[in-house]
């Protein structure tokens, strides 16, 4: 778990109980980020957010983690990059979004 411990800030039950979930119930192979920042463009402008929990497993493991969650605030997905960026491409209004994926595709897709 990066961090070890949830920030201060925190204020989620259902954040802090997941939070704990990954850390103490999931193998060391399970790579989570807890309370990732991003930085997206909109309107011209960089526009901030956060996920509260970032997941790099198999997705075997994502599968057997997200049956093992009994809490219905908890919203759970797992996608690749790939699937991310299909789903991206169908959003309306975003005219730069099109070209994004691209360029995301062009440097980061690679075929195994």
């Amino acid at each position: 778990m990066i961090p070890e411990s949830p920030h201060d800030d925190t204020a989620s039950g259902a954040e802090l109980r997941l939070f704990e979930c990954l850390r103490d119930q999931t193998s060391d192979e399970l790579v989570a980020f807890h309370s990732v920042a991003w930085l997206v463009p909109s309107d011209g402008r960089p526009r901030e957010g956060e996920a509260d929990f970032v997941l790099a497993p198999h997705r075997k493991e994502a599968a057997q983690f997200r049956a093992s969650l009994q809490d219905p605030q908890v919203r759970f997905e797992s996608l690749s990059y790939p699937e991310l960026w299909s789903e991206w491409e169908t959003q309306e209004n975003l005219s730069w979004l099109p070209l994004h994926v691209t360029a995301l595709r062009e440097r980061y897709l690679v075929a195994i």
